[in-house]
């Protein structure tokens, strides 16, 4: 993880895994970490170096962001709405629509001079694109614009690039989004062309540049834990346990969503040298309501939905499994000899490829719950997606196929499918990349730790900064949409704008991690 081989931790364990990850071979290593060895599981010894500052600090200033923009949700709330369905009210879009209508008659039988004196002045009306823009520096309160304009050249439908020196830390963010409203041609049964939504958002949020290196150092541990479990000393129960008691705070905050009696780890054996490890985790969508009403109502939305990771390119290989249904969600994991593999006997470890890169396939099935309503659940289309990872710190996603959804008819009655799912295919796109600012020097990070350079005075690594940078576009064939699904889904996401309680739960998350961090590694909160 570190510009030198000198630099590596005293800690033997995260010395050489921090070696195997730098050079791009295996993502776990046969080798013990304290307080995995035996039947004795210690969650703290075993996570808490990986917790070292300056991550729980991070956390707090995260989690003062999500604060300042909950604080701000009365202020974001009418423009977010304006970003998504428009400036003008039914009423409104109606009369100017008939007025436009009116005055077009009028000109064409050469008598357009009338218009003005029998209807008055035409109204400005807002362009049919938008872009917003939210902005809120460290320490300073929450800033959102939102500007309107009639040429589609003006728009864009990659990543905005950020300003530079604005995002120096993790409690200052920016938004950048656009809504451009295009006409496609439509799928089968729909002769007119089809006016869609293209919706781009560019999130940044502040970072500092060792935070790659840290989250791979954490997933390495947390790896090694469920090594643990899958060996033949490792008891679910005791994992449990151990985690509730080295992360008080963030599971007194979990229990506002979680069924935490409910929560479970669990192992089987698939073969002779694979064993399956299972994390359980129930919502309380009852309790949720009381403490986080919207977050909850977002929780019940998708039932099910099914992920499935599995090695891109190759012979079949599963990663992992995901399941939400009926308000449960179930993780799984392989582990053979000590180390996170694929499913499938013979695959071998997970391992990084050339030049530190994992492809993946995700195959993901949802099913859209529309709560509220008297109709049928609305299925969509099957999504392959390919999922592009770097060692670096990026990660690409795009649709490699959409197929038909689980009840066709069902999807049809609901929006036209066919052109959702060629949009799918040339448009979904979704990035998660780390990024130094550019007077930062990365070089360290593609060489080999024997070749890095001469090690820093005191073996010290300089926080220096970074931005994480999220980047997603979709578009989708609005026009086709069913009235009753399309009101739904206004009052649907105009009710999460207003209330804002999934940032606030992301905000008493991250405090609460801040705190269990700080704990663990003898650190001082934010």
């Amino acid at each position: 993880f570190f510009p030198s081989s000198q630099c590596l931790p005293a800690w033997p364990p995260l010395a050489f895994g921090a070696q195997v990850l730098l050079r791009g071979r295996a993502m776990a290593v046969d080798e013990e970490l304290p307080g995995t060895q035996g039947p004795n599981l210690d969650v703290r010894a075993a996570l808490g170096p990986s917790m070292r500052d300056p991550f729980a600090g991070n956390c707090g200033r995260f989690a003062n962001a999500c604060e300042a923009l909950y604080h701000a949700r009365e202020k974001l709330f009418a423009k977010l709405g304006h970003f998504l369905f428009g400036a003008e009210t039914d009423l409104d879009r109606w009369s100017n629509d008939v007025g436009a209508v009116v005055r077009r008659s009028l000109h064409s039988a050469g008598i357009g001079d009338w218009a003005t004196t029998l209807l008055g002045a035409a109204p400005e009306r807002p362009g049919q694109h938008a872009r917003l823009q939210l902005q809120r520096a460290a320490g300073q309160s929450v800033n959102v614009e939102i500007k309107h304009f009639g040429d589609l050249a003006i728009g864009t439908s990659g990543p905005e690039e950020m300003p530079r020196g604005l995002l120096q830390s993790y409690d200052a963010v920016r938004i950048s989004a656009q809504h451009l409203t295009v006409d496609v041609a439509g799928g089968e049964g729909y002769p007119e062309p089809v006016s869609c939504s293209d919706l781009t958002a560019t999130c940044a949020v502040g970072s500092h540049t060792e935070a790659v290196e840290q989250f791979i150092e954490q997933a390495y541990c947390v790896s090694k834990v469920l090594a643990w479990l899958a060996s033949d000393d490792g008891h679910p129960t005791q994992l449990k346990v151990g985690c509730m008691d080295a992360f008080q705070q963030t599971t007194t905050v979990a229990r506002r969503l979680v069924d935490m009696p409910g929560v479970q780890f669990s192992k089987r054996q698939l073969d002779p040298g694979t064993v399956e490890v299972c994390f359980t985790l129930p919502f309380n969508l009852e309790e949720g309501a009381e403490h986080y009403p919207r977050t909850a109502e977002l929780l019940g939305l998708f039932n099910p939905l099914e992920l499935t990771l599995r090695r891109a390119g190759g012979a079949d290989a599963t990663l992992c499994t995901l399941l939400v249904e009926e308000s449960v969600a179930r993780c799984c994991l392989f582990f053979r000899e000590g180390r996170l593999a694929w499913r499938e006997p013979g695959a071998g470890a997970v391992e990084w490829g050339e030049g530190g890169r994992l492809a993946l396939e995700a195959t993901l099935d949802v099913t859209v719950v529309p709560l509220g309503l008297s109709l049928a659940a609305i299925p969509l289309p099957r999504m392959k997606l390919l999922c592009e990872l770097e060692r670096r710190g990026k990660l690409t996603v795009t649709c490699m196929e959409a197929g038909e959804p689980t009840y066709k008819l069902a999807a049809a009655a609901v929006l036209d499918n066919d052109l959702f799912r060629k949009l799918l295919l040339d448009a979904f796109r979704l990035e998660l990349e780390h990024t130094p600012e550019e007077s930062d020097p990365i070089e360290h990070r593609e060489q080999p730790v024997e070749t890095c350079g001469e090690p820093l005075s005191g073996c010290e690594v300089p926080s220096r900064r970074a931005v994480i940078r999220f980047f997603g576009r979709l578009v989708f064939p609005t026009s086709t949409v069913a009235a009753l699904v399309a009101q739904w889904f206004q009052a649907f996401a105009l009710r999460q704008l207003c209330e804002l309680d999934v940032v606030q739960a992301l905000a008493d998350l991250f405090a609460a991690l801040s705190q269990d961090a700080a704990a663990l590694s003898g650190a001082a909160p934010a």
